[in-house]
This record gives structure tokens, C-alpha cells and sequence, in this order.
């Protein structure tokens, strides 16, 4: 493989709780020895700002909190159709607007990923395939559990940390 051929790149928000899932995988990764060829990205919350780090590989490995609806801590490994999947099974996202056009009450969502946040890293991968960007994608994620301000993961996702990273060196190697 050529130098830098594969990218683990780390999504999410490290101040909303399991959010920063992705990004606490990555901090985990720079501590231990990985072949030269990898370079791990903390991507944050980048959106179409992925497209450029896609560019010139040969494998992308994202690692984010996917909200799929189940158990939480359930991991994931998905394609990109597979999240396009998972994408057009949800509902709608509603408008939280009152009439007035002031935020309305939305304690209900206070413990969800917005829909955006898959939507954009779909996005992000599509507009690469555009661009004729095709690197093998890989998108490992973690059901979250609360997405609440807040700097710690829940015990759930601290707990899969280990294995998401195993899941990761296997990537790496295939």
C-alpha cells in the first residue's frame, strides 16, 4: 500500500455526550501503533469538508454515533447504501418553530442525534463519488445513549470503545 492509503477519520461532537463517540475512538487510536500507511482525522462535525480527505485513498473508515433506534451501544458497520438505508427509514424531520418562529419546547429532543448529522456525512460520500472519489468506505457506529451536553460518554459506549477499536485494526488489515 502507498503511504497514507487508508483514513480513520472520527466524527461527532465531543461537548454532546455519546455524540463524540467517533472522535474519542480516534484519541484512543493515537495511542497505540498503527501501520504507517494509516492516518487518523478527527473530522468533528466537518460535512462536506470530508470530501477532500477521501481524496487519494485507497480505504475510509468513519467512525461516528449512528442513531438507528436500537439498543443503545448496539455497533454498527454499515456501507454507504446501508446508511442511505437507514436514512430514508426515518421519519421526516420535523420543524420545531412555534407559529410565532421561536423555538418551541423540544425536551423530547434533547436525547437525539439531529438527522442532519448522518445526512451530512451521506452527503459528504456522495459528493466524493461525484467527484469520482472512490475509496472503500467503511462507517463503523455506535448507538448512542444520550447526545445531552456533557464532556463523558455514557458507561454503554465507554464500554464498546475496545471493541470498535479491534473492529478498526481489522479494517485496516483486510
Amino acid at each position: 500500500m502507498e503511504a497514507r492509503s487508508v483514513a480513520v477519520i472520527g466524527l461527532g461532537a465531543l461537548l454532546y455526550g455519546d455524540q463524540g463517540f467517533g472522535l474519542r475512538v480516534v484519541h484512543a487510536l493515537q495511542k497505540q501503533k498503527l501501520p504507517k500507511h494509516v492516518e487518523l482525522i478527527e473530522g468533528g462535525m466537518s460535512g462536506l469538508n470530508l470530501v477532500p480527505w477521501m481524496d487519494g485513498r485507497k480505504k475510509v473508515i468513519f467512525i461516528s454515533a449512528i442513531a438507528s433506534e436500537s439498543t443503545p451501544g448496539t455497533i454498527h458497520c454499515l456501507s454507504p447504501a446501508d446508511l442511505e438505508s437507514l436514512i430514508q427509514s426515518k421519519p421526516e424531520p420535523v420543524s420545531y418553530l412555534g407559529r410565532s418562529g421561536e423555538c418551541e419546547d423540544s425536551q423530547a429532543r434533547d436525547d437525539q442525534i439531529p438527522a442532519d448529522d448522518e445526512r451530512s456525512l451521506l452527503d459528504a460520500i456522495q459528493t466524493a463519488e461525484y467527484l469520482g472519489i472512490t475509496p472503500e468506505i467503511v462507517i463503523i457506529g455506535v448507538e448512542p445513549e444520550s447526545t445531552k451536553p456533557g464532556l463523558k460518554l455514557t458507561e454503554n459506549l465507554t464500554k464498546q470503545i475496545p471493541i470498535v477499536l479491534a473492529k478498526v485494526k481489522e479494517e485496516i488489515r483486510s
